[in-house]
């Protein structure tokens, strides 16, 4: 059983062991995001007014150099990877990343970066897991980086690893979900049963009763209306004066590239921001390699780009061409678009007209000068002053040859003279891993950032930065001298390097963790997209900060009833006959009970202890159990996978024991009604049958990448294979396809192969032989006949059954009713 998936951009690929260890420290740039967040807004005339990220500018355009150009390569043919999780902690659970490609996905290579900690599960594949150290310095080891090859193309995937006590936000009220009745929920809904639904999610709602998934780009408009790039979900949000938070175009994980109105609209990652003086709202959309426009009444357009194309060429609208690497946008006050592309800054007309101002798509470095000779490393934010000035972040790294052991790295704010000048306003770059990246306050270059990300500018002319790497918000201020030139200066507003949290408070106790887009508003407070506790917060500087909307994650292991009881990733669970449910908390590495009155026990392993030993209750050991099934006589077999690969026997007593091995990567396990074990060995592409005695056969072969098994009351077994299929094996073994076609993702409805699946996680069986899938972000029925229908998720009518976000874990309850675990909670869904 594992998590569901939300995507992830593609990066450069990585060649030299130094730019390797450069790569694990870029915390700040690419951790799962890939993102800009320099997102900003424009106003009716020139000079400052309140529009988001940025003042508006004059309109003037710098000089465009001659020559631009580039070459397109379809991105179509390429490569993505998804990935369940954003971040974990040393100990704690496993990330399973799943490739997307238009080729053969189960070709693909993965390497872990030299000197990121951890492990992965296997170097080839459609699907690996990242296994985190058991202990490491989360303050200094804290970003991992995994390569994905397939054919010529090479992914990036940046992982989070944090401590577990730096994740934890007390007291945030659940968005949506609701802690069922005494005697059970009597209507159609979802409920919490046990644990808490913080973290990522995509529920509208005010306030923290809202959850966003990986929120990138903000800007704020002249009403007071925040606008956020969800790019995890894929959505544009709107969070309006009141805190009401709400969708604004896209659906919550329909990733795609139509234009239209509202929720016929579809993105992929979304990362900057920003909103003109009309109301008009202006998206990077990398996954799409485009610029979209939404107008005032939630239209949808595209203004330049071609969909699926990436490449450096200028032109007319679908004629230029983007990369994957797009991140920041400003619209200036006559409209003009500018946005940085990698290592380029372009700007784009109202008519769709694109120029490289400044900047070249192969050349690395940090470079001041003309618009000719200038040159950037990885650019990020982007923002505009009443003079047309532009102001960029260059933070990020490309490594040199492979030979050399060399890269080129910038920690750096960037200033673009409306002629073209380019100079450092502020940070370095160029020098060694030592020399560019750090925390300093201080004059120009002698300050120091670590992966500057999203910029903005107030009133009076004064930056502010999400400083990514060091956890923080920079202010920069200029003062001209007496020759013209001018002075920065860089202070710290809010956050702490090396202390990374959610904490809000008075400024020295506010805490973020990579914050990623920022804007300023007219009222003087800054907004600040918390990208990896997935929460949009508020800075008044010199006074607090407080989480404006979305609820950071809140893990633990402490037993209790309903919310009071924590959960550290929790994947498989299972019911039985008694209406106990037991879950497999994996992060914990333990086994809990959840009664029918929702007191929650550890009944086997010990919190944070890891092993293998069979033993009573807490004197037994798991490394990450990942499944649990039960049998008709009380005993729960558990998947310990890891590095353990055994399937566990839990008796009504508590006693544990090995009950086989010899396993290669056992996911998900269930149990027939004459008490035959089946597992999804994925390792081995295949599904094992173990007898109530403890022989193991092979029940069926060549299944690519098993993830679940359920067994229905005739003996049928179903199976989850490559991420978007569910086969049917009959009792004898003959293995049909029940539902959906090989490596063909979606979310389309449908019967047999029309239907599609989006990394399906979990199956449960009803008594009349309907399949229940838990999808990317949805509940699917499929019937016995192969028709399937979305029972809960975005799509649905009913509103109380839309708030299904990346379940694991799922098992019958009732004749209409499932349990399933999603995030860190555990929840019931009652159908009508």
């Amino acid at each position: 059983m594992t998590r569901a998936t939300f995507r992830l951009p593609a990066a450069n690929p990585v060649h030299s062991w130094i730019g390797y260890l450069m790569t694990m420290l870029l915390v700040a740039v690419l951790a799962a995001c890939g993102g800009g967040g320099g997102d900003s807004s424009s106003g009716s005339t020139a000079g400052p007014i309140d529009t988001g990220n940025n003042t508006p500018g004059s309109g003037a355009t710098p000089t465009t150099p001659s020559g631009s150009g580039g070459t397109s390569t379809p991105t179509a043919s390429g490569l993505s990877i998804e990935s369940d999780r954003d971040q974990t902690a040393p100990g704690g659970p496993n990330i399973t990343l799943t490739a997307n490609a238009t080729s053969n996905a189960a070709q693909t290579q993965w390497t872990l970066a030299p000197g990121s900690p951890g492990a992965l599960s296997g170097t080839s594949g459609g699907s690996v897991q990242y296994i985190p150290p058991t202990t490491v310095n989360v303050n200094v080891d804290n970003v991992v980086n995994i390569i994905a090859s397939n054919g010529n193309v090479t992914n990036n995937i940046f992982i989070l690893l944090v401590a577990g006590d730096v994740i934890v936000n007390n007291g945030t009220p659940g968005a949506g979900t609701v802690t069922p009745p005494a005697g059970g929920a009597t209507t159609a809904g979802v409920f919490l049963i046990a644990g808490n639904d913080f973290g990522a999610g995509d529920a509208n709602g005010v306030g923290t009763l809202s959850r966003f998934d990986m929120p990138n780009g903000i800007a704020r408009d002249a009403q007071g209306n925040l606008y956020v790039a969800d790019r995890g979900n894929s959505v544009i949000r709107k969070i309006d004066a009141n805190g009401t938070v709400t969708t604004l175009a896209g659906v919550p994980g329909e990733i795609g590239s139509a234009d239209g109105q509202g929720g016929a609209a579809r993105f992929s990652a979304p990362t900057g921001i920003a909103v003109d003086n009309a109301g008009n709202i202006y998206v990077t959309d990398p996954g799409n390699t485009n610029i979209r426009k939404i107008t005032a009444n939630g239209v949808v357009s595209t203004v330049a780009g071609k969909t699926g194309v990436s490449g450096g060429g200028d032109g007319s609208g679908a004629d230029a061409l983007f990369s994957a690497n797009l991140r920041g946008i400003v619209v200036d006050a006559s409209g003009t678009i500018f946005v940085t592309d990698a290592r380029t800054v372009r700007s784009i007309t109202q008519t769709g007209v694109v120029t490289t101002i400044t900047g070249t798509t192969d050349q690395v470095g940090a470079q001041d000068g003309d618009i000719e000779t200038a040159t950037f490393t990885e650019l990020n934010g982007i923002t505009i002053d009443s003079s047309g000035n532009l102001y960029v972040t260059d933070g990020g790294f490309v490594p040199g040859s492979i030979l050399s052991n060399t890269a080129n790295i910038s920690a750096s704010v960037r200033k673009i003279t409306p002629d073209g000048t380019v100079t450092t306003l502020a940070g370095t770059g160029g020098g060694s891993f030592d020399a560019v990246l750090g925390f300093a306050d201080g004059a120009g270059a002698q300050a120091r950032f670590r992966y500057p990300q999203g910029i903005a500018i107030d009133l009076a002319g004064n930056l502010y930065v999400a400083d990514r790497g060091n956890h923080a918000i920079r202010r920069i201020s200029q003062v001209t001298a007496a020759d013209g030139t001018t002075q920065a200066t860089v202070s710290t507003v809010a956050g702490t390097p090396n202390e990374p949290g959610s904490a809000d408070g008075i400024i020295a106790n506010a805490r973020f963790v990579a914050p990623s887009g920022i804007a300023a508003g007219a009222d003087g407070n800054l907004y600040v997209t918390d990208q990896t506790h997935h929460t949009i917060r508020k800075v008044v500087p010199g006074n607090n900060v407080t989480t404006l909307a979305g609820a950071a994650p809140r893990t633990g292991s402490a037993d209790g009833t309903g919310s009071a009881a924590l959960f550290n990733g929790p994947l498989g669970i299972a019911r039985d006959a008694s209406g106990n449910l037991y879950v497999a908390d994996s992060g914990n590495h333990t086994i809990r009970r959840i009664a029918p009155n929702g007191a929650v026990t550890t009944v086997a392993g010990a919190a944070g202890q890891t092993g293998s030993t069979d033993g009573s209750g807490s004197a037994a050991r798991f490394n990450l159990p990942r499944d649990v099934a039960t049998d008709p006589t009380g005993n729960v077999f558990i998947s310990d996978d890891f590095t353990n690969n055994l399937i566990r026997r839990l008796t009504p007593a508590g006693v544990v024991t090995t009950f086989a091995s010899q396993l290669v990567e056992p996911q998900g396990v269930a149990v027939d009604r004459n008490g035959n074990v089946y597992v999804a060995d994925r390792g081995a592409d295949l599904v094992r049958k173990i007898t109530p005695q403890g022989v193991m056969s092979v029940f069926a072969s060549g299944l690519g990448l098993p993830q679940d098994v359920a067994v229905d009351v005739a003996g049928n077994v179903y199976v989850i294979e490559s991420s978007t299929v569910i086969r049917r094996i009959t009792p004898d073994g003959v293995v049909t396809t029940l539902a959906g076609a090989p490596f063909a993702f979606g979310t389309q409805d449908g019967t047999g192969t029309s239907a599609r699946f989006n990394s399906p996680r979990s199956l449960a069986v009803d008594d009349d032989g309907n399949v229940y899938v838990a999808d990317a972000r949805a509940i699917r029925r499929i019937t016995p006949l192969g028709v399937v229908t979305t029972v809960a998720g975005p799509s649905v009518t009913e509103l109380a059954l839309r708030n299904i976000h990346r379940p694991s874990g799922l098992t019958m309850t009732g004749t209409k009713s499932l349990a399933f675990t999603a995030g860190d909670g555990v929840f019931e869904l009652k159908l009508p």
